[in-house]
């Protein structure tokens, strides 16, 4: 069985499988661009407050904030900031933002933004299709 969280259900999911959840996080509240594992940019949407953070869980990280959002991660503490991988904007290391992630050891597709806020046929909706294709198999 799949399990299919969407915003609060992918940060359910995450905290669930012994992943944590970023009690508050900034600038998610708008449409974006994500990058997936496959190198491509797709817009996304977004309102959410906070985050999945799946470091140190078993998980497939499979889209990411193409750019970082948020400029604070409350509930994180320094040790588990330091575990956070980064990826290099200029001359800045900033944190990589999870926003689809499968779970394997639950079969939790987790996805952080909203589906149902976007054009049925968008690129972002034929991505999450796709993906609930792979996963249930």
């Amino acid at each position: 069985m799949l399990i299919l969280g969407v915003c609060r259900g992918a940060q359910l999911g995450c905290a669930l499988t012994g992943g944590l959840l970023v009690q508050d996080v900034s600038g998610h509240v708008s449409d974006h661009l994500i990058t997936t594992s496959e190198d491509k940019n797709i817009p996304t949407s977004s309102i959410h407050h906070q985050m999945m953070y799946p470091w140190g869980v078993e998980h497939e990280l499979l889209a990411w904030t193409h750019y970082p959002k948020s400029d604070r991660y409350v509930g994180i503490t320094d040790a588990e900031l330091e575990k956070w991988p980064t990826r290099k904007f200029g001359e800045k290391d900033l944190p990589i933002e999870p926003e689809v992630v499968w779970f394997p050891t639950t079969k939790c597709l987790a996805i952080q933004g909203h589906p149902e806020m976007m054009r049925y046929n968008c690129s972002f909706n034929q991505y999450v299709k796709r993906l609930v294709e792979e996963k249930c198999v």
